[in-house]
């Protein structure tokens, strides 16, 4: 079962994900994080669907790129964050849980970040 939730700024998670990815694509346009408006979150056990929305283009071909895995509550979550592009914009930031165990999408601290 899933839920939708109207959006409005990114939780600190989302955050980290799109701090990622203008710290590895900003050349392109990638715009800041703080930049980035949540138009929507449809949420299930396996994970989250953020739709985004941000003023300008970027300069990157229509994709799905991986940006990091972020290690939840001291390892008791692993959460995989790929980001969607389409028509020259960030469309969709997809978190998703690795394990058996649903995830109710809470955001236990701390969080640690593992780049590839």
């Amino acid at each position: 079962m899933s839920t939708s939730v109207e959006g409005g700024e990114p939780t600190n998670l989302e955050l980290i994900f799109l701090a990622e990815a203008h710290r590895r694509y900003s050349h392109f346009g990638v715009p800041g994080p703080r930049q980035i408006k949540v138009l929507r979150r449809d949420i299930d056990s396996a994970g989250r669907f953020v739709r985004l929305s941000h003023s300008g283009v970027v300069d990157i071909a229509d994709s799905v790129v991986f940006l990091a895995q972020v290690e939840l509550g001291g390892g008791n979550r692993l959460v995989l964050g790929n980001l969607h592009i389409s028509a020259r914009s960030l469309v969709l930031l997809q978190l998703l849980s690795v394990g058996d165990e649903p995830w109710s999408g809470e955001e236990l601290e701390p969080m640690r970040v593992f780049r590839d």
